[in-house]
């Protein structure tokens, strides 16, 4: 966690390179900023360079709650979530693996223990384990329809399937919700389960942390330097002549 309730803050990011090996990118926490509301998502500006392996979410492919109505989307829907199964072969490894599963309760309040504090989240039937907060979470669909009118093919009719996929990012992964076993006895050492159900922030929380003024600082800064490289490389240059010898 960036800022844990307690213990030490781990905001280092270890990233893949172009090589195969990873490079890690030493930052502070105070680097990072949280989201003002105490949900449980923080953000850093970053400046990565073509070694780098990496791939993004644009902002438009975060779901709002208007795509929820517009588009049905709602308990049952599929989903996948993109994280790394750190003890796999015993070492911790930089592989993306995939853990699916379906949506199953609209955003509602969940207490996050560790933080004392109800986060909206979804809740998606998911198998997430402890390594996988701060996970992206995608929900996705296909549809498979029919022409209105189907078109008349040597005496026969032909209908043209159209097949729609849309896909947008759900939110991020912040932990399991616990199951604590009901004991019938008075002991009181009860030992919490994973229910299997993954909490996750929704994507207009991040898109909410993303709009501050910060970020917008630095990514007009960004666009700045990027449009004058752009000037300084097409720009006339000055003619010159060559002498042989």
């Amino acid at each position: 966690m960036i800022r844990p309730p307690g213990g030490v803050p781990n905001p280092v990011i270890r990233l893949n390179d172009t090589s195969g090996a990873t490079d890690i990118l030493d930052l502070k926490a105070r680097e990072w900023l949280p989201h003002p509301s105490g949900d449980d998502i923080a953000a850093t500006a970053l400046i990565l360079g073509d070694g780098h392996q990496f791939h993004w979410i644009n902002c438009e492919e975060f779901i709002t709650r208007e795509d929820l109505d517009q588009y049905q989307i709602g308990p049952g829907d599929e989903c996948f979530m993109v994280g790394r199964l750190i003890y796999h072969d015993g070492k911790q490894r930089n592989e993306p693996v995939l853990r699916f599963g379906n949506l199953a309760m609209m955003p509602q309040p969940i207490l996050q223990p560790g933080r004392k504090h109800d986060q909206e989240s979804f809740l998606v039937e998911m198998r997430t384990l402890s390594g996988f907060s701060g996970s992206p979470v995608i929900v996705h669909w296909v549809t498979v329809g029919a022409r209105a009118e189907p078109e008349q093919v040597k005496g026969g009719v032909a209908y043209a399937s159209l097949v729609t996929n849309r896909a947008w990012l759900l939110g991020v992964d912040w932990g399991f919700v616990p199951a604590t076993p009901t004991l019938l006895d008075n002991r009181t050492d009860r030992t919490q389960l994973n229910s299997g159900m993954s909490a996750v922030v929704p994507a207009w929380k991040v898109a909410e942390l993303l709009d501050r003024k910060e970020f917008a600082v630095t990514r007009e800064k960004k666009d700045q330097e990027i449009a004058e490289l752009s000037s300084a490389d097409t720009a006339p240059r000055p003619s010159g002549t060559s002498r042989s010898r």
